[in-house]
């Protein structure tokens, strides 16, 4: 697969794993708060093989 092809099917799965994420939690859907956790991670799994350095400092702002 050609590196662009890669970047651009990355930045789809960012964007769709932000719609779900979003949805889920301006819902207050609590059952699914685990589904958003596990497509977060997937997501950083996904582009930290890609080689993309993942910045997670804000977390602990």
């Amino acid at each position: 697969m050609e590196q662009t092809d890669i970047a651009q099917a990355l930045r789809r799965l960012e964007q769709m794993v932000e719609l779900r994420v979003k949805s889920i939690m301006d819902a207050s859907k609590r059952n699914y708060y685990g589904e958003c956790a596990a497509f977060i991670a997937a997501l950083g799994e996904v582009k930290e093989s890609q080689g993309v350095e993942l910045n997670i400092e804000f977390l602990f702002a």
